[in-house]
């Protein structure tokens, strides 16, 4: 839906007309805000985390109100608080304890969300799982695989080997 996304200033200078400047002009395939800045209020310190104003653009060019918005590596939720506040339901999904945290951190802290439910499925296939019980997690990325029930086993062996890419 091209009408929802935000038009931009009409700038081309010597071809403006103040018709041309009041409306706009869609804007190109190239957005220049693809970072949260460093002092920003709305950073979480999530490392991957991408500008709400860009994410709200994407939903609100993709979807109408009402619709179901599913992000499947949700990192810090983003997408999410988007979506809420565009007037979407959401759904957001990762693998990662770390982004979960995240997410229930920064969703939590708006009252307009009402209850958030999470679930958290650790499988014998999870990977982080694995390194850590093989000592070759991050000591911090460690505890919060911890905090939520990953311990070292001694006994564990995997059934399975990860072969690096060549060439």
């Amino acid at each position: 839906d091209a009408s929802a996304v935000d038009r931009v200033p009409y700038m081309a200078p010597g071809l403006q007309t103040p018709e041309r400047a009041l409306r706009g002009k869609l804007p190109t395939d190239v957005w220049w805000n693809s970072i949260v800045g460093t002092n920003s209020r709305e950073r979480t310190g999530y490392p991957t985390q991408k500008p709400l104003a860009i994410i709200r653009r994407v939903i609100g060019a993709s979807s109408r109100p009402g619709d179901l918005v599913v992000d499947w590596c949700a990192g810090s939720g983003t997408a999410g608080v988007a979506a809420a506040e565009l007037g979407r339901r959401w759904l957001l999904v990762d693998e990662s304890p770390a982004a979960v945290d995240a997410m229930r951190q920064r969703l939590s802290s708006r009252a307009s969300l009402g209850r958030l439910r999470s679930r958290a499925h650790r499988g014998p296939g999870d990977l982080r799982g694995h390194r850590l019980r093989q000592g070759r997690v991050h000591p911090a990325r460690g505890a919060r695989l911890r905090r939520h029930g990953a311990r070292p086993l001694r006994t564990h062996r995997a059934g399975h080997r990860l072969r690096r890419a060549r060439g």
